[in-house]
């Protein structure tokens, strides 16, 4: 089988973009087993021996949600303006951003800042758009007929980065290892992954997308776009629904790697572990599961299903408190979170017209932005109350988006 000139060419612009992904998603994996035992180990960590657990805490949380909250403002942002300078740029400038945020990151830690690591958490959300704007240079150079699978592939390499930079994280971070190693390892690593990352864009890839009508640049755009979400009676429980149950797995997801610390004492290693297995079986999900489910089910049913599972599977982690239940719970959890994530995308897409769906993958990203910061914020009061009250409130969260989407089905079965 030959191949002709354009998908040649097509096929080599896609493996930068691709190389950009695993290795972006690898920066973000090899941190996040280390902010937990940054803040909760006493002797060796970043805060003063005499601080408090709940505002080790806090601080946790709040380190979290800078990253979420700068997202929310700079994803929309960096959007509109790879529109209007094109993609490679804003790519380089996403990537550098991506390197200062690491570096400054590290030096909180290096230096025992808090405000150091808040800060390069908050520049590093501010630039973390070229998942979003790679997939856009995707559909720049896709078909209609392969468009599909190149998204999909953007998953798949995004997903088997965030598989890889976790195992990296706890390795880096582990004196055991080498005395060279310590909790800001890891992220001077991500600065040099960052930066090659960057260089190997300039030199290997060539622009997709060459502006004629570019949108103007809007601050906003993450507010207006929620707001917006309300004059669309026909989705607006849809979207309720999809905020609700990602509210609820954003509270486990950044929650968890803190709960191993202080249920089971957890070392930056194991949590690596945790995170990795964790992201095998998100990777296996979107290959195997998915597409057999939503080949024999509708998709609101596949989304019920995945609320179910994930609903069943929290629930169990409120009342079977035990080490390796928790690795087990991850499986049902996280399978149906990847069911409801994708089956929701298609059906948000297939609720709007064409003209519609730029719009709706952008109240997409701005509901992920605000849950992802939301539920960083009430992390640590929650889990002054109790260990496991993160858990309950998720629990109670995916209950309600279970009755709303069983509303949901009800309302559009009639009609």
């Amino acid at each position: 089988m030959t191949i002709n000139t354009a998908s040649k060419a097509n096929f080599y612009a896609f493996i930068p973009l691709f190389l950009v992904l695993i290795i972006d998603a690898m920066g973000v994996g090899l941190v996040f087993p280390v902010l937990s035992p940054i803040y909760m180990q006493v002797e060796g960590g970043i805060l003063a021996t005499t601080s408090l657990e709940s505002t080790r805490n806090l601080l946790y949380g709040v380190t979290l949600a800078g990253f979420s909250f700068a997202m929310f403002f700079g994803a929309p942002l960096l959007g509109d303006l790879s529109d209007q300078i094109g993609r490679k740029k804003v790519l380089i400038i996403c990537l550098a951003g991506t390197a200062i945020s690491f570096f400054i990151s590290a030096l909180g830690i290096h230096y025992k800042s808090v405000v150091l690591l808040i800060l390069g958490r908050f520049i590093g959300g501010f630039c973390a758009g070229s998942q979003p704007i790679a997939q856009a240079a995707i559909t720049d150079i896709s078909t209609a007929k392969n468009k599909a699978l190149n998204l999909s592939l953007i998953s798949a390499a995004f997903s088997i980065g965030f598989v890889i930079g976790p195992v990296m994280g706890g390795f880096l971070s582990d004196t055991t290892i080498s005395p060279w190693f310590n909790y800001s390892t890891p992220f001077f690593v991500a600065t040099v992954l960052s930066l090659s990352n960057a260089f190997g864009l300039y030199f290997t890839f060539k622009e997709t997308y060459h502006p004629v009508n570019p949108p103007a640049i809007d601050f906003f755009k993450g507010f207006k776009l929620l707001l917006s979400v309300f004059e669309r009676k026909d989705i607006l429980l849809l979207v309720m629904v999809y905020f609700i149950s990602e509210a609820a797995w954003t509270l486990y997801f950044q929650y968890m790697s803190l709960y191993l610390v202080h249920a089971y004492q957890f070392t930056a290693a194991q949590i690596g572990q945790y995170m990795s297995v964790l992201g095998v079986v998100f990777v296996l999900n979107m290959l195997v599961i998915v597409p057999l489910t939503i080949r024999w089910i509708r998709l609101e049913t596949a989304i019920l299903f995945g609320l179910m599972l994930c609903f069943v599977g929290m629930l169990a982690s409120v009342f079977i408190r035990s080490e390796d239940m928790q690795w087990i719970l991850l499986f049902p959890i996280n399978i149906g979170t990847g069911l409801v994530y994708t089956t929701s995308l298609a059906l948000f897409s297939n609720a709007v017209d064409k003209n519609s769906q730029g719009w709706i993958m952008g109240v997409v990203s701005a509901v992920v932005s605000l849950a992802w910061f939301i539920t960083g914020m009430v992390i640590g009061p929650l889990a002054s109350i109790h260990i496991i009250t993160p858990f309950i409130v998720a629990s109670v969260l995916l209950l309600a988006s279970v009755i709303g989407m069983w509303i949901y089905i009800q309302q559009h079965s009639s009609k």
